[in-house]
């Protein structure tokens, strides 16, 4: 299955952007005046129906704040064992892990409505950090709540699966 990574960086004002972050998960416990520095930092893209965020094995380090549409989140994708993981909406992220710890993507994610998402680098994530270190770590905070609710939901779909992880750490069947 051919993929598509057609970005399309689009105009918003600095005002709209700060209202929709401080808004957002991701701003939890930050005042107006960390959002506003946040800001900038941030880049925002429209994407077409079947645009892929990223791929599994991707390298690139960024995550999206979903701010109109949706994302699917798939293992092995346009492979015969493709399966779905995940579909995420609007106030949800995309690529924490990666941003986190800078391994390579575990999945691909693709835009399955025209979508609007707000990117933010690994590069403009440290920046953030040299001039809001406080600020920083509420992001921070707020990302790790995220990853934590979302994991949460992954045990529960395991074990409502009737599932287990055997010895080599692969999901079979009980």
């Amino acid at each position: 299955m051919k993929k598509t990574r057609k970005f399309r960086e689009i105009a918003v004002n600095h005002n709209e952007k700060t209202a929709t972050l401080k808004k957002s998960q991701i701003c939890i416990g930050m005042n107006m005046e960390e959002v506003q520095a946040l800001a900038p930092f941030i880049t925002p893209f429209h994407l077409d129906p079947g645009t892929d965020v990223y791929e599994e094995g991707d390298t690139e380090a960024f995550l999206c704040l979903i701010i109109s549409g949706a994302v699917k989140i798939y293992k092995s994708y346009g492979l015969p064992t493709q399966r779905t993981l995940a579909e995420l909406g609007v106030g949800e992220t995309v690529g924490e892990m990666a941003v986190i710890d800078e391994q390579v993507r575990s999945a691909s994610a693709i835009a399955i409505t025209e979508s609007i998402l707000y990117a933010f680098t690994r590069k403009n994530m440290l920046e953030y950090n040299k001039i809001q270190p406080l600020a920083w770590g509420k992001l921070m905070h707020n990302i790790a709540v995220m990853l934590c609710k979302r994991l949460r939901r992954a045990n529960d779909m395991i074990i409502e699966g009737g599932l287990t992880i055997d010895d080599a750490n692969e999901i079979t069947p009980d």
